[in-house]
């Protein structure tokens, strides 16, 4: 069966070039507006909906924000040029999307990338029905956050933070925030990051975008690897399209957020995120990380022991992903 896919571009003679091509492997549908494309989908069921973000009217964000809370199954691509920085980092922020694909796309990338979101729809309404579940929101890292039972008011206590920063001041900044309602650990190095992941349940990361030699989204990719349950937050001063197109595509990032940061809406940020990994702990069959690498990686894979060596085999696998 064909997967129905929803393109959504103002130009309309890029949605005729993209029914010519991808008309023989998708039910094709296409809008040229987030209104023309809200009342197709009022009549129809799609899989994947992919959304340029500057259109006249309503942008991308937009669209897709009203996607998620009208459509919720839909898995939701944003196409996004290089001065959209601010819309792609709220939308990072409020969950909405599966992927982000940079201008100007590439054929064989975007087909490869609506396939595996098609497949990834499948995989997750086969695990909604074996769980019984009423159908929820895909978003990325926050899917199906909703199903997991509510977790009692007592729940920080239990919850350990890992905070990962160069600077020995910010570190202590965050044992003072945090410290009284969080088992709160520090790092000021990956390394020392990766081994507390091994020693402690670590129940959210924050890190900078970089830590000594290592890139911080490599190293948010490598705890996707091993440490899926993990919930990643980039705290940094870097803004950045390239970095927040990365951050979804290869680390699946719960937050980014640009230093210096409002403490009441962090903490905020930092309780939903808790409560994230609460609800993997209590569904982890529902943890959308699983469910896409179950897909695109290899069976049976060992952790490494090393930080170096976890870094190499997550750089390997980066390099050979089929799409964006």
């Amino acid at each position: 069966m064909k997967y129905s896919v929803l393109f959504v571009d103002d130009e309309s003679q890029i949605l005729e070039t993209i029914r010519n091509i991808f008309d023989k492997f998708y039910t094709i549908y296409t809008a040229e507006n987030g209104q023309k494309a809200l009342d197709i989908l009022a009549k129809t069921k799609v899989q994947v909906i992919v959304s340029d973000q500057r259109m006249p009217g309503m942008s991308g964000t937009e669209f897709l924000k009203i996607c998620k809370e009208k459509y919720p199954d839909t898995v939701r691509i944003l196409v996004t040029g290089f001065s959209d920085l601010d819309s792609v980092i709220e939308t990072i922020n409020t969950g909405d999307i599966f992927r982000f694909i940079s201008k100007p796309w590439k054929l064989e990338k975007l087909k490869e990338t609506i396939d595996l979101a098609g497949q990834l729809f499948d995989q997750v309404q086969a695990v909604k029905t074996k769980s019984d579940l009423p159908s929820r929101s895909f978003s990325g890292p926050a899917v199906l956050q909703s199903h997991a039972p509510s977790v009692s008011t007592g729940f920080k206590s239990k919850s350990h933070l890992l905070f990962v920063d160069e600077s020995e001041s910010q570190l202590f900044s965050y044992r003072e925030v945090f410290g009284s309602d969080y088992f709160v650990h520090v790092a000021n190095s990956a390394e020392k990051a990766f081994a507390a992941l091994a020693q402690y349940p670590i129940a959210v990361l924050v890190c900078e975008a970089q830590i000594g030699e290592t890139d911080g989204i490599d190293f948010i990719s490598v705890i996707r690897d091993d440490h899926p349950d993990v919930v990643p937050i980039l705290l940094t001063d870097i803004k950045d399209i390239d970095l927040a197109v990365r951050l979804i595509n290869e680390g699946r990032i719960f937050r980014y957020f640009i230093k210096p940061y409002r403490k009441e809406h962090f903490v905020s940020e930092m309780e939903k995120a808790v409560q994230q990994h609460q609800n993997y702990s209590v569904k982890p069959e529902l943890n959308i990380r699983k469910i896409e690498d179950e897909l695109i990686s290899e069976k049976g894979k060992e952790k490494p022991a090393t930080l170096s060596e976890s870094l190499r085999l997550t750089r390997e696998r980066l390099n050979k992903r089929v799409g964006y």
